[in-house]
């Protein structure tokens, strides 16, 4: 299970996705994973393990589903390493933020 520090971040870090990334469908799709880590961190303070990956398999990130986690393989729309899709979501990151400042 995800509790304390561990949880605050990754609260802040899909907050922060879901503010950034440029599709709506995207930005939705996180703060409903945002709204579930919160929900269970205001609940018990901490998120197990099954009902986050409960909450991946329910709610698709732009139609990726949590098995992309596993194998992105025949999940790439850009780029085929994930190199490449560290860089570029750091980029659509940095490019997106210029329009939220």
């Amino acid at each position: 299970a995800l509790h304390g520090e561990v949880l605050n971040q990754l609260i802040l870090w899909l907050n922060f996705l879901s503010q950034v990334l440029p599709t709506a469908e995207a930005k939705t799709s996180l703060r409903a994973l945002t709204d579930v880590a919160q929900g269970a961190k205001d609940t018990s303070g901490s998120l197990p393990r099954d009902a986050w990956l409960q909450a991946l398999d329910s709610k698709f990130i732009q139609r990726v589903p949590r098995a992309a986690g596993d194998d992105p393989t025949g999940h790439w729309q850009i780029c085929t390493t994930y190199t490449c899709g560290l860089w570029t979501l750091f980029h659509m990151v940095t490019v997106s933020s210029l329009g939220i400042g």
